[in-house]
Parts: C-alpha cells; sequence; structure tokens
C-alpha cells in the first residue's frame, strides 16, 4: 500500500503497529518502520502510536531518538495515548523537528495546555471547522487557560509538516 500511495502522488503513508506479531522492543519497532517507510521514500512517513488498539506501547520519544537517523522520511506520530509526558517529549524533540499530532479527543483539554497539533478526529469532533477551532483556543486564551496551567512557555508556533486544514481531512 505504500507503494501505491507513493506512485499515486499521495502527500504522506501512515502505519500503525503490527497487532499480531507485536515488535519485542523498539529497535524491532523502527525497523518495521524503516522498511514500510524505505517502500514510499519519496513521501512523508508518519507513525500512529495507538496502544490501545496494538497493545504495544514503548515510549515515543526513545522511538524518534531511534528512527531519526534511519527514516529519512519521517514525518512524524499521530499520538494517540494519555501518556502526556511522552507526548511533550515528542513535541520538544530537537527543537519541534518532528510533526506530533495529538489523537486522544477525549482529553483533548489536557492536551491544549501543550498548545497540541489536532489531527484527523473522530466523532463528534470531526466536523469541526478551523474557525471553530481558532474560537475554542481564543476563548481559552481570552480566559487565561493556558497562563492558569503554569504559565510554562509553551509551543506557539508548532512546527506542522502537514499542508492539510483540519478541515480538508477526509475520513
Amino acid at each position: 500500500m505504500a507503494n501505491h500511495a507513493q506512485k499515486s502522488g499521495d502527500y504522506a503513508v501512515g502505519m500503525i503497529a503490527p497487532g499480531f506479531f507485536k515488535p519485542a522492543t523498539v529497535d524491532v519497532l523502527v525497523d518495521y518502520c524503516s522498511q514500510v517507510a524505505a517502500i514510499a521514500s519519496e513521501v512523508v512517513f508518519y507513525f500512529y502510536h495507538m496502544p490501545s488498539m496494538t497493545g504495544v506501547n514503548f515510549s515515543m520519544v526513545n522511538s524518534l531518538e531511534k528512527a531519526c537517523g534511519r527514516i529519512p522520511n519521517l514525518a512524524g506520530i499521530k499520538y494517540t495515548y494519555e501518556d502526556l509526558m511522552d507526548y511533550y517529549l515528542c513535541r520538544t524533540f530537537e527543537g519541534g523537528r518532528f510533526d506530533i499530532l495529538f489523537g486522544r479527543d477525549e482529553i483533548l483539554l489536557s492536551g491544549l495546555v501543550l498548545k497540541v497539533d489536532c489531527g484527523p478526529v473522530r466523532l463528534p469532533l470531526t466536523d469541526i471547522t478551523d474557525k471553530q477551532y481558532e474560537s475554542v483556543i481564543g476563548r481559552l486564551e481570552k480566559i487565561g487557560f493556558f497562563e492558569f496551567c503554569g504559565g510554562q512557555p509553551f509551543l506557539s508556533n508548532p512546527k506542522t509538516k502537514s499542508k492539510c486544514q483540519i478541515s480538508e481531512i477526509k475520513i
């Protein structure tokens, strides 16, 4: 499928950890990802981290450390897990080099404290427009939500590599 995506002119390919023959270590996972990414080396590659569905749960910042030299087209991670510390470490890894999309809708409010980049979201938020999303962020800023949550220096300009607006994503 990765080869087909590249030949079709798609922007990116992504993969989730195998759920049947689970990788035993981070190194095995990165090796598996590198093989898939190499098949479509002309498009960007995302890893979909969703331990609740795969049963594979390694530190993603450790995965980035090992993968950044082995997967040249690695763009980032769709991070669908509750470990906000690991998420934050991924967001700040190498100065924010990678696109770390927030994927756990149930804790979106907690994620907003970290100025998350939202990836494609599922219902009921699928139909949210960019304007609605910006309105929510604006209202939270207006009431001092982000300052109240610690006042630490947030990532104010996310380095999202995706060229798609939230409203353009089709599920």
